[in-house]
């Protein structure tokens, strides 16, 4: 009898990883950041860039982005994006911008920057 009760606790213990393994996986594909760009790299001040990100088995996604030269300062940012998207701005200064995606197997990070060049 003891040895029965031992089997079903491993047949469920082994079921409740099976199910946790794939709600980290998503639908069979693991959370990744499949691609972060802001295009164009360079632009002059207030010049138009666009943030495109596509991302797999997400279940948040922020950008967030500040100044090259003021790493220090709170950093503005949207939250509540789609997993794949764009986003215009018009940065005055080279500005680096961080996409954050939150899953169920934790938080993935991606960062991309625009330089602003004035003459």
């Amino acid at each position: 009898m003891l040895w029965l009760m031992f089997l079903i606790f491993v047949v469920a213990v082994s079921l409740g990883f099976l199910r946790s393994h794939e709600n980290i996986s998503g639908l069979g594909i693991y959370p990744e950041v499949v691609s972060f760009t802001a295009t164009p790299a360079v632009v002059a001040p207030g010049g138009t860039v666009t943030l495109d990100w596509d991302t797999r088995g997400t279940t948040a996604v922020t950008l967030k982005w500040a100044p090259e030269s003021r790493p220090d300062e709170p950093m503005q940012g949207r939250t509540g994006l789609p997993p794949k998207g764009t986003l215009t701005l018009n940065p005055q200064e080279s500005t680096v911008y961080i996409l954050r995606c939150d899953t169920v197997a934790g938080v993935m990070c991606m960062s991309a920057s625009t330089t602003v060049h004035t003459k």
